[in-house]
């Protein structure tokens, strides 16, 4: 099995699995370990080292997340965890499925919560999708992802925040440093992502109706990626009452008209991304139900030609309207 990871490279490499003593190098390395380091710990070290099988993405998660001054304790958690086999799906092979139980112990030992939600966050976006610092900071600010920001200054406060928590997911492996302030999941650490939010977080393709299937069924989708035919997502009758994102991409030249019916049972959206990738733009159509939109604090419209879009203007709760 091949495993492709960006580590401390400018570029996407690709690795074999690596030799036991060529993982033990590779785990000293982003353990900060050296000879000068504790028995103790050494040796609790090589045996966690030896449980990710050689596979180097495995290796950087766990070898990150125990970097610094840390009780012994602490390496022996991480080796039991380790030892435990996870369930995620049977007909993963056993290397994928030592790959999410690295990733799960890195993200059920990180004490950030901010960290935690904008990591499930980031997994909304779609595969290789790299994610601007200023739109994590308004999908945090507007989803209410951060607690506790004084009312005064509460913009930058949400930044400051939001940008903490982004570098310790860099730190941690889980997000991957892009140019120009920008952030992407590896594929694997994406999937790991979805099974965590289990029903919460939801990214399917329209156009396949077996994943259209899951969407209608969903009771307790939180934040909803569609992409494909937008006509499925439409004329779809799910259950949107605890919607909370909604990002919804499109490629089309025709124009788009959103139904009436759209809106009417999402009381709690607070952040909606309406995006079309096509050029020339086309024009977009807002129903008179946006208006029962009452929580909605962001929204963004992304290539389209807009007519008239007074109607924004009755969506009192908004604070982010980006129109690009």
């Amino acid at each position: 099995m091949k495993i492709c990871q960006q580590m401390d490279c400018d570029k996407t490499i690709e690795l074999h699995i690596l030799p036991e003593k060529e993982g033990w190098i590779l785990f000293q390395k982003y353990a900060g370990l050296s000879d000068n380091s504790s028995k103790s710990i050494l040796d609790r070290g090589r045996k966690i080292s030896k449980e990710c099988k050689g596979l180097p993405i495995a290796i950087a998660f766990i070898a990150r997340s125990l970097k610094g001054p840390r009780p012994l304790e602490e390496w022996d958690v991480a080796l039991t965890s380790l030892q435990k086999s996870m369930h995620v799906n049977d007909n993963e092979d056993e290397s994928r499925k030592k790959v999410y139980t690295c990733l799960k112990y890195s993200y059920d030992n990180m004490k950030d919560e901010t960290a935690k939600k904008l990591f499930l966050l980031c997994s909304l976006f779609r595969e290789d999708e790299e994610i601007s610092e200023e739109l994590l900071v308004r999908l945090a600010k507007g989803a209410t992802l951060i607690d506790k920001i004084d009312d005064d200054d509460s913009y930058d406060e949400c930044r400051k925040k939001v940008i903490v928590a982004k570098n310790k997911l860099i730190d941690s492996c889980l997000l991957l440093n892009c140019k120009y302030e920008r952030v992407k999941m590896h594929d694997l650490v994406r999937e790991m992502a979805l099974w965590i939010a289990n029903e919460e977080n939801v990214a399917v393709n329209t156009s396949k109706k077996n994943e259209m299937t899951k969407v209608e069924k969903g009771k307790d989708i939180k934040y909803l990626l569609c992409e494909g035919k937008i006509k499925n997502l439409f004329s779809s009758k799910f259950d949107g009452s605890k919607l909370v994102i909604l990002i919804v991409y499109m490629k089309t030249h025709h124009h788009v008209e959103v139904p009436n019916s759209f809106f009417e049972n999402k009381p709690g959206l607070q952040v909606l991304i309406l995006s079309n990738s096509f050029v020339p733009r086309p024009s977009l159509s807002l129903p008179q139900s946006i208006q029962r939109l009452t929580n909605i604090k962001s929204l963004y419209l992304k290539r389209f030609k807009l007519g008239n879009i007074s109607i924004i203007g009755n969506l009192q709760a908004l604070e982010t309207l980006e129109l690009v």
